[in-house]
């Protein structure tokens, strides 16, 4: 157990931060397979749960590092952006080749990153323009108090006799997406679940509203605990549908327009099978699959009696 030791007074200095603590207790599980085999049946779900939160502590720094990446990869940098400065198209290639994911998990660890960024920013802003009107604030009271603003004075309500500036225009509102990304620093949402709910979600539109996906995605956070990501995306697309029915006859005709069938043979004889189906045509042809493979698959199987007879006597 020197490995497990280790760990724990590697990190017994730092102990407080989530990512640390989470580490100390994984490292508590055991250090090889055996330590894991010998673990009672409520260690082993305990264990789990453990694992699973420290993976949820890791996805925020992956997607921390992602979006900085990614900041520092924006496409107005030309070549001086880091991912082109390592020879790659845009930050997703260069994640890729860094963690060996495939082009599906490190283009969602860049879009959670970017929607982090777009959260962050908005904050950025918001707190700058609050900071400006208490320093306008403080200055006018100085400027009162210093006797600045005497109204015998002629330019006593001239703008220019005061040292101040005050942002014309407020800034924009938090993205609707702000409370995923708050889920994901907080390490209670996973990179997985965070895409799942803004792809199910989608895009503001003229119908659907950032408020309106704000409340929509309210409710949803509260249920996202006791869902799995398949789960959750489903639901979303469910909530989505609910708030644009105009906006379901549209993705019903683009998944009608984008089917497609392709059968060709291959030069050694073999024949390759390629479709894409809208749901209803999808679930029709799995249902006929199934009928066809199920014996073969494990279910009743249908033998004769004289070729099972046959097989008895071969064994």
């Amino acid at each position: 157990m020197t490995n497990q030791s280790s760990i724990v007074d590697t990190f017994a200095a730092h102990s407080g931060d989530a990512l640390v603590d989470a580490a100390e207790n994984v490292a508590r599980l055991g250090s090889c397979s055996v330590d894991y085999d010998a673990l009672s049946d409520a260690a082993v779900l305990a264990g789990q749960r453990t694992l699973a939160q420290a993976q949820r502590e890791l996805d925020t720094r992956k997607t921390w590092m992602a979006k900085t990446l990614a900041q520092r990869s924006r496409w107005e940098l030309g070549q001086s952006g880091l991912a082109q400065q390592q020879g790659f198209l845009n930050p997703e290639a260069l994640i890729q080749e860094l963690t060996g994911t495939s082009k599906v998990e490190s283009r969602k660890l860049v879009e959670v990153g970017r929607m982090l960024a777009e959260t962050e920013d908005a904050a950025a802003q918001a707190a700058a323009f609050l900071a400006a009107e208490d320093e306008a604030a403080r200055r006018l009271l100085d400027g009162a108090l210093d006797g600045a603003l005497d109204p015998d004075a002629p330019d006593a309500l001239d703008p220019d006799a005061l040292d101040f500036a005050v942002p014309l225009l407020p800034p924009a509102p938090a993205p609707w997406h702000a409370p995923i990304s708050h889920a994901v620093t907080g390490g209670t949402l996973s990179i997985d679940a965070a895409h799942a709910l803004r792809t199910g979600l989608g895009d503001i539109d003229t119908v659907v509203t950032g408020p309106v996906l704000a409340d929509a995605l309210a409710g949803l956070l509260v249920d996202a605990a006791s869902m799995n990501v398949d789960q959750l995306l489903k639901r979303a697309r469910q909530v989505r549908d609910s708030l644009d029915e105009a906006g379901i006859r549209v993705r019903e005709q683009k998944a009608w327009d984008d089917r497609y069938l392709r059968i060709w043979t291959l030069n050694t004889g073999q024949v390759r099978v390629d479709g894409l189906f809208p749901p209803e045509q999808g679930e029709f042809i799995k249902s006929t699959f199934d009928s066809f493979t199920s014996p073969r698959r494990g279910g009743v199987r249908f033998v004769d009696t004289k070729r099972a007879a046959w097989a008895k006597t071969v064994k």
